[in-house]
């Protein structure tokens, strides 16, 4: 089907996306909602928007058509003080020259080799014109996963002096807990803020298992990529811990242990057998040495605002988001395709909300609770714009009531059931399963729970904080299934994910109907939703109170 596309409609929205209006023809409001969706799907994953890199005009583009297309749909600007816009400062750190490890004994140092015995990426600093370099040195302790979480009562540091030394931890998760669980407890970004609140000066993780010329590669494109976080609006970097200095494979943490009282191969068995792994200092002073760039990069969030109706609950808000970033554009030889195009993630997930909107705006009545319709940016590297609003939400955080995130609903196959990422965490799974029959579908258990959707997406920045969350992906009925797993391996993160591929358009308006369906439920609700008694996100909440 060929879609008519015409200019924007009026000046007011000329005026919200000028540049998007020089780069290409905006669609008009479709006759239905499934072309209205592929209109949209069309103009943010199209190559005009390069693959809509967080900190880039292309995203800035994608930002100010999604704006327009809020204001179309009757929302207002959400982001406080009249603007759609909610600035999010980015600080971006590139490698200038290479790392280097040194074991320091004595006058001594036996220095350690670069895709051999370890790896790293840029730290982050502050932003300046030259590059600046980093010296880091100080003893060793090793703090087994560097794991502190009260909720569960774990403390890999107890007994443990940490004070002006570099923690060295196996990277990767314990055996033995749930996935999201272990997603929030051994994050890396989490272990590494638990190893500064104890005084380290860096962190150094053990990696295993990785052939040589694999981690050679992989080493390598690690020290070429950038590293990227967000400014606070007084301009303080997002607390990002302890800096994550180098991981290194077996063979160089065997040089980091020899001398000390810890074996190594024995700690390497206990982590693959799940057993508690032995604590305590090394036998040597590690000193870290590399030169990087940090620049100050802007982006932002896209908020609209559907003011809810009812005077007692007008004032909380239920938050529908969908990470509007991609990947850009990828380096490759000349005449290749190398635009990220994103059309699955996430061009359809913002379409979808977008059409969320417009559902709302049909029906003539408000919900009582209000609502925050937000694109996301930085999704892609490290769920940035979704931390960020959470920290920095246009509203009181406390009136935050849920998160509904739409991310890659992966629609390949008619739509016949969905799965629910966190809802078997709150109240909110009872909802979605009411408002999934009411739509003519059931709610499929996750059929790939060691994928760990929960904590990958946007909805997880909303659970870390005490928010219930929950986002919704098509489930395996009618081989589903199938179409999702070749997604994975041939089409996701690859410039193949664009509008060429076979997108089941047809179950796109459903999908949306029951995304719409959820959030007038949570909305309009007596009660605002709860964690499950018991469940982690919600004792980890009560503690932070």
């Amino acid at each position: 089907m060929r879609l008519r596309l015409l200019p924007l409609l009026s000046a007011t929205l000329l005026a919200l996306a000028p540049a998007v209006a020089r780069m290409a023809p905006v669609p008009a409001p479709a006759p239905d909602q499934e072309a209205a969706i592929r209109a949209d799907v069309g103009f943010l994953a199209a190559d005009a928007l390069r693959g809509r890199e967080a900190g880039t005009p292309d995203f800035d583009a994608a930002a100010r058509y999604i704006a327009s297309r809020m204001a179309a749909a009757g929302l207002a600007p959400g982001a406080g003080d009249g603007r759609w816009l909610q600035p999010v400062a980015l600080a971006v750190a590139t490698a200038d020259r290479q790392p280097q490890l040194a074991l320091v004994r004595g006058r001594t140092a036996q220095p350690l080799v670069f895709g051999t015995d370890f790896g790293g990426a840029p730290i982050l600093g502050r932003a300046t014109a030259r590059p600046v370099t980093h010296t880091i040195q100080g003893r060793l302790v090793f703090a087994g996963y560097g794991i502190a979480d009260p909720v569960s009562g774990r403390d890999d540091y107890r007994g443990l002096n940490v004070r002006g030394a570099i923690v060295v931890m196996m990277r990767g998760r314990p055996a033995g807990l749930p996935l999201p669980v272990a997603a929030a407890v051994a994050d890396m970004a989490e272990r590494a803020r638990a190893a500064a609140a104890r005084g380290a000066r860096g962190v150094i993780y053990v990696t295993t298992g990785f052939p040589p010329a694999d981690f050679a590669r992989i080493a390598a494109a690690g020290w070429s990529s950038s590293r990227m976080t967000w400014l606070a609006p007084d301009g303080t970097a997002r607390d990002e811990g302890a800096p994550a200095l180098a991981t290194v494979t077996e063979t160089g943490a065997a040089r980091l242990f020899a001398g000390s009282s810890l074996s190594l191969p024995a700690i390497v068995a206990a982590a693959a057998e799940g057993q508690p792994l032995p604590t305590g200092p090394l036998a040597t002073t590690l000193r870290y040495t590399a030169a990087s760039r940090t620049r100050r990069v802007a982006s932002s969030n896209i908020v609209g605002l559907l003011r809810g109706s009812d005077p007692a609950l007008a004032g909380q808000y239920v938050v529908m988001t969908a990470h509007a970033d991609h990947l850009g554009v990828t380096p490759g030889p000349d005449g290749t395709d190398r635009i990220n195009n994103g059309a699955q993630d996430n061009a359809i997930g913002v379409a979808l909300m977008l059409d969320v909107a417009r559902r709302f705006q049909a029906a003539g009545t408000r919900p009582r609770r209000s609502i925050l319709f937000v694109a996301l940016t930085g999704e892609e590297k490290g769920l940035l714009g979704s931390s960020y609003l959470v920290a920095h939400p246009p509203v009181p955080r406390a009136a935050i009531v849920a998160d509904l995130n739409l991310d890659m609903p992966v629609l390949l196959s008619p739509l016949r059931d969905v799965v629910a990422h966190g809802g078997d965490r709150s109240s909110l799974g009872t909802i979605v399963a009411a408002a999934a029959q009411a739509n003519g579908l059931t709610v499929a258990p996750d059929w790939e729970p060691e994928q760990g959707r929960f904590a990958r997406s946007d909805q997880f920045s909303f659970a870390l904080a005490g928010i219930p969350a929950v986002s919704l992906k098509a489930g395996p009925a009618g081989g589903s299934d199938d179409r999702q797993r070749a997604f994975a391996r041939t089409t996701y993160h690859t410039p193949a994910d664009d509008l060429t591929q076979p997108i089941e358009w047809a179950s796109a308006p459903l999908f949306a109907r029951l995304n719409a369906d959820i959030l007038r439920r949570i909305a309009d609700a007596d009660d605002r939703p709860a964690w499950n008694p018991g469940d982690f996100f919600g004792e980890r909440a009560k503690r932070k109170r």
